[in-house]
């Protein structure tokens, strides 16, 4: 009677423990994960990686424990217990297509970009109950790697479509103003970063953009030689032609060097023709008739 009271006792007080153990697993997770998001990567590893041990068996804890690799650029150990999530759940647990997301999205890191985006496409046809917040960040990481690719057109295209869906969605204004801002078209980049502070004032992202652009001074140089020179047989100026050419470079703040040579030639039957028609010169050949002018435009580009 006594061995049955102790063992009793025993599984009561075990009954009474392991759900304590778990709970401060839970805890020690929401800790980690706060952590996680205030930037202090490293800490909140150490104390998910303690969670795990408390709970190997929660797969919310491994998600986030994954995520806390990743952004620690351990994407070996990350895609480690990532694939612990996904063989521990079923396609029909939306922890699966997260963990999904999330080797996806470190392919993506490692410049593996078809198969990235092979990946990303792989969840938005096979989970049929996306949630839309998942659904939202797997086209925002398509117009990433996109931009990445230095695909702008493309990028441009993938957040806009997303813009019609979400209208005033900050993440997708912000990405848009940087786009715009790599490819050089700043008063895009500023109409959209102004989009985004007239939602959000003290967005930083937008407001150091605005700095940026706020330094970016365009300009235009053109350098080059105009030379110009007359033919003419006879006094009253009688099958005078006239030749120009000009050989130069322009050149604009973060726009590739352009090259150019230009050659204009023009005839007419006489210099002093009173009429005004006959003798301006236009840029465009004027067809047979007794004033013919050429104007020729050759350009290179040079990065």
């Amino acid at each position: 009677m006594k061995c049955i009271r102790i063992i009793i006792i025993a599984l009561l007080l075990f009954c009474t423990v392991n759900p304590a153990f778990t709970a401060t697993a839970v805890e020690l997770m929401n800790e980690g994960k706060m952590l996680l998001y205030k930037g202090d990567i490293r800490q909140g590893i150490k104390i998910l990686e303690e969670a795990n041990r408390m709970d190997n068996k929660n797969l919310f804890i491994k998600l986030m424990l994954a995520k806390g690799y990743s952004w620690n650029n351990e994407w070996d150990k990350a895609k480690s217990v990532y694939g612990e999530v996904v063989s521990s759940s079923s396609t029909d647990d939306q922890i699966y297509w997260d963990a999904k997301f999330g080797i996806a999205q470190i392919t993506s890191w490692e410049k593996r970009y078809s198969e990235a985006i092979n990946l990303y496409r792989e969840i938005l046809t096979s989970d049929k109950n996306i949630s839309k917040d998942l659904r939202l960040d797997i086209s925002l990481a398509i117009g990433d790697i996109y931009s990445w690719e230095m695909k702008y057109d493309a990028a441009i295209e993938q957040f806009n479509n997303l813009l019609s869906e979400n209208p005033g969605n900050l993440l997708i204004l912000n990405r848009l103003a940087k786009i715009y801002l790599w490819k050089g078209e700043y008063e895009k980049s500023r109409e959209y970063t102004n989009k985004v502070l007239s939602i959000n004032k003290t967005d930083s992202e937008s407001a150091e953009r605005i700095r940026v652009l706020d330094q970016i001074q365009t300009f235009t140089a053109t350098i080059g030689y105009d030379y110009t020179w007359y033919d003419s047989k006879n006094n009253n100026g009688d099958n005078v032609r006239v030749h120009k050419s000009l050989l130069g470079f322009e050149w604009q703040y973060s726009v590739p060097l352009k090259v150019f040579s230009y050659v204009t030639e023009a005839t007419q039957n006489s210099i002093e023709s009173a009429d005004t028609e006959k003798s301006e010169f236009r840029c465009q050949h004027q067809g047979r008739g007794k004033l013919q002018n050429k104007y020729t435009y050759i350009y290179f580009r040079c990065s």
